[in-house]
């Protein structure tokens, strides 16, 4: 049968059963566990929903949980996150609640059910409520909870739509917005037709669009146990992006994958946990894209199989669920964005190029590294020092003895107009001698860190032995954390930090004592697939006490609340913008910081799968984000480290760093030749920041994803679907890189449009094919879309110089000769620019062989100047160029018009006419 026809059959045959079942349901103490042989003929393979995750069962004990037993029709082989068909599958009529009620008001709607058949996992919630809130017109918020007690519930970062002063850590609101409702169990909510079971119905649910169009169907074994919660759901396609932080290719696979998600220190690989918990996708349907988030901050897997169908798995909390309608792709980014906080504005400095090692050892080693890219020629803004500046590796410290002059090193970055970053791990070591390091006295004064069972601090290890964490859910924890950065401020001038370590990461299992094997918070009943499958691996004990709850619910979210916390202090402390970088992350995380991928390795495969890292965390809201350039583990080849500095110039965030058992891979470090080519791409980059600023100011107000899939441009062209080896800036830049080693070519394709080379300007000549583009060794290959217009700046070796330089505009034209674009400019660095009116808009549009400029808003009285102009695309030599009326000179060359002397202000409008031709 076809996939519809699959899913037609099971939802008659579930539709049935339930009509059966309603008319009696047994009391869950008397539940008998016979299973009805018709119940078990589900209609295929692939709508089998796994009633025995733990491992493979006997008969017995699969059928002792009421659940079908049978061999699969078509074995297979496991897939490549090691799930197949479950041999122990629930059957159809496995209802564990019995709707008892159903109610329903102005943009809310709720069901009370009652526990008919136990789960095989300890204390069942026996009474649950399930509540439908209207967010919004196109968000749906879904919550179901324990009726009789409160649960763990996930804090969201408050909504900051601005650059500067956000607020701290809230519980989700909800606005109940007011849209007409349905009358009995079937609601309208906005872009929402809600479908609910009756009273002394089996507990089920359904959502589609109000066109019809089903999004998610309750299907499967529902269970709703202390430390085991499960919804399983059909799925409108099996196009499916998002569920990160993982690693592997851009579209989830619906053959019987696992994404587990628990943020651990973990290595890139695929098919494993990492850094971050994102549970978040963004799935096709017939009438175009939506989106879901299942907010949990507990250990959880997520199954996806082919029928298709889905299902979420966690070990704690509350079924918290958000379906955002869409219908285009774009307003998906911007509705779950809107719920879980927009991006922060980074400040323009951290747009340049980055670069760190973990083994500078030394002020002058560190600066020495600067010296040698000044001496190539090579841009360079921000330089950055791991924990080997620290005094045995205690954060806010400074070693004078072994590292020397770090006071010194921070004042002659500044003079070099340039921006210093450090290391700020979350871990506070406490073998000190009392009154000698602030962070701990401090911290156990105020009674900061986790507490152990005992009320005492709990102790792991980390880089400088045996080490605390700070508590940030305590209410002092931001004001802990303001002091003590502040103060080492005040003796080393940092512009921003970078927080690692904080997944929490600890050298000792659990802590320097372990952990209690008999506590449920530690050993739960059930694991989801994460790495080792032990909680506190590489961790503490997460019987660990915060002051909102154990260290079992806050784990993933503890980097998110400590960027947040960082992030705070360090704009109290500089008075400006400044920029924070995590490992670990959680839902909302591009509020208050950017990501980068972790330690990964030297490697040919660690370069392309650093795009798909970046290109999902653009999705999740994270658009500041990128990848150690050259690799973090292994040393990189010459080859290999030039190739991924042509790449990482286009990342987001482009940072070189590797380990302290590798040797040096700066730019500077592998010859004149390789040199030459990073300072093209780095050059290349710097040219086009202006485009990028604006990309990340409208994120930033509207959530935008800024490097984007080429699925994500063009979403009806299935060829996009899969691409993971190309990416784009925005609407307008398509990136080609050589991923793979020895190539002087690459392979690319051309979605269905007007694309032209960026150096040269020639089009090319076929599109909605695979092109093969020619790549020698300085060359990434960048093409602009027809229809584009890219504001562009001559680019200096710093932002600070850059930022005093002309203006460039390429406009690179359709087949109807038009284009537009926009520019947004503001000082680079004051907090709140938008909202105080501090900025200029200013917006581009070509027709008929005119470029007029549009100055939406002017706040801003900073550098404007437009020196040059060119337009890719003419068919004809013009044969008189003017600007604002008056003739100029111009070049030439096939179909590539070059103004070089238009010297204009972009403050004020100005137009530039081509006219005629020979």
């Amino acid at each position: 049968m076809s996939s519809l026809s699959d899913l037609l059959m099971v939802r008659l045959c579930l539709l049935l059963w339930l009509l059966v079942k309603s008319v009696a349901a047994p009391d869950p103490a008397v539940v008998t566990m016979t299973v009805d042989d018709a119940a078990c003929d589900i209609g295929g393979d692939d709508w089998r929903f796994d009633c025995f995750p733990q491992g493979t069962p006997a008969q017995t004990e699969c059928e002792a949980r009421g659940c079908c037993w049978r061999p699969p029709l078509k074995p297979r082989p496991p897939s490549p996150s090691g799930l197949t068909v479950p041999e122990c599958y629930f059957p159809l009529d496995y209802q564990s609640y019995r709707t008892q009620a159903v109610s329903s008001s102005r943009g809310h709607g709720q069901v009370k059910a009652t526990l008919t058949k136990g789960s095989p996992y300890p204390r069942d919630v026996r009474n649950i409520q399930a509540d439908f809130f209207a967010h919004s017109t196109n968000v749906l918020n879904i919550q179901i909870r324990d009726a009789d007690r409160e649960r763990w519930e996930v804090p969201l970062l408050h909504n900051r739509r601005h650059c500067g002063r956000g607020q701290g850590s809230a519980w989700p609101g909800h606005a109940h917005s007011g849209h007409e409702m349905g009358a009995g169990n079937v609601l309208t909510f906005g872009d929402f037709l809600v479908t609910l079971s009756k009273p002394g119905q089996p507990f089920w649910f359904q959502v589609a669009r109000t066109t019809g169009e089903i999004l998610i169907e309750s299907t499967g074994g529902f269970i709703y146990s202390d430390q085991l919660l499960q919804l399983s759901t059909t799925l409108a396609s099996s196009l499916l992006y998002g569920l990160g932080e993982r690693r592997g290719g851009l579209a989830v696979s619906a053959n019987w994958t696992r994404v587990a998600l628990w943020n651990r220190d973990h290595h890139p690989k695929e098919n494993t946990n990492l850094y971050g918990t994102h549970p978040f996708y963004i799935a096709r349907d017939a009438r175009g894209w939506h989106g879901v988030l299942f907010l949990s901050s507990n250990a959880l897997d997520v199954i996806v199989q082919p029928a298709p169908a889905l299902t979420w798995r966690t070990i704690g909390g509350i079924f918290d669920i958000y379906l955002f309608s869409g219908p285009e792709i774009w307003a998906v980014t911007r509705q779950y964005t809107e719920v879980v906080g927009r991006p922060f504005m980074p400040p323009y400095w951290a747009l340049g190029f980055h670069l760190c090692w973990q083994r500078y050892g030394t002020a002058n080693n560190t600066r020495a590294t600067m010296d040698r890219l000044r001496k190539f020629g090579i841009p360079q803004d921000v330089q950055w020092n791991d924990i080997d500046y620290a005094k045995g590796a205690r954060v806010f410290t400074t070693d004078t003895e072994k590292f020397g002059n770090q006071v010194g090193l921070a004042g002659e970055i500044h003079s070099r107009g340039m921006h210093y970053i450090i290391m700020v791990d979350c871990g506070i070591s406490n073998n000190a001698t009392p009154g000698t390091y602030q962070p701990y006295d401090l911290g156990r004064q105020m009674e900061i860190f986790i507490k152990d069972l005992d009320g005492q601090p709990l102790v792991g290890r980390v880089w400088p032995g045996t080490t605390v964490w700070p508590d940030f859910t305590n209410g002092q924890s931001g004001r802990y954390w303001r002091k003590i950065a502040g103060d080492f401020h005040k003796k080393v001038a940092f512009d921003g930090a970078w927080v690692d370590m904080n997944e929490i990461s600890s050298f000792a299992d659990g802590s320097v004592h372990g952990c209690d094997e008999k506590n449920p918070l530690d050993v739960p009943p059930y694991i989801p697939g994460i790495a080792d499958r032990e909680l506190y691996k590489h961790s503490i004990c997460h019987h660990g006490r915060h002051a909102a709850s154990s260290h079992y619910n806050v784990h993933s979210l503890y980097g998110l609340l400590e960027a947040n916390a960082t992030y705070h202090a360090m704009l109290s402390i500089r008075g400006k913008r400044t920029l924070v970088i995590s490992r670990s992350s959680f839902v909302g995380q591009g509020q208050v910081s950017g990501h980068w991928s972790g330690d990964n390795s030297g490697t040919w495969h660690d370069m392309h799968m650093s795009i798909p890292a970046m290109l999902q965390m653009n999705l999740f809201g994270v658009p500041f984000t990128g990848s150690d350039i050259c690799g973090f583990f292994l040393n990189a080849t010459e080859e290999l480290c030039t190739r991924w500095h042509q790449l990482g110039a286009f990342y987001v965030f482009s940072r070189n760093h590797n380990s302290d058992t590798c040797r040096p891979q700066d730019p500077g470090q592998f010859g004149p030749a390789s040199a030459a080519s990073t300072r093209k791409a780095l050059l290349t980059r710097y040219t086009l920041l202006p485009y990028l600023y604006t990309l990340l100011f409208y994120s930033h107000v509207y959530g935008d994803p800024v490097a984007r899939p080429l699925f994500f441009q063009y979403p009806d062209d299935s060829r996009t679907q899969d691409i993971d080896r190309q990416f784009m800036w925005g609407p307008a830049l398509l990136f080609s890189p050589i991923l793979e080693p020895k190539q002087t070519s690459v392979l690319a394709y051309f979605p269905r449009d007007v694309w032209f080379d960026f150096y040269s300007g020639r089009r090319v000549p076929r599109s909605g094919q695979v092109v093969r583009l020619p790549a020698q060794y300085d060359v990434i290959n960048v093409h602009v879309r027809g229809g584009s217009v890219v504001p562009m700046q001559s680019p200096g070796l710093t932002t600070t110089v850059s930022r005093e330089l002309p203006f460039w505009l390429l406009v690179a034209l359709d087949d109807d000769g038009e284009a537009k674009g926009q520019l947004y400019v503001d000082d680079g660095e004051s907090l709140d620019t938008y909202e105080r009116g501090l900025y200029n808009m200013v917006k581009f549009e070509t027709q008929k062989n005119t470029l007029w400029s549009k100055p939406e808003f002017i706040g801003y009285h900073g550098n404007m100047n437009l020196s040059n102009v060119t337009v890719f695309g003419l068919q004809d030599m013009p044969t008189d160029v003017q600007v604002n009326g008056e003739s100029v000179i111009y070049q030439f060359y096939d179909t590539v018009l070059y103004i070089p002397q238009v010297k204009v202000s972009l403050a004020k409008p100005f137009n530039v006419t081509w006219g005629g031709s020979e």
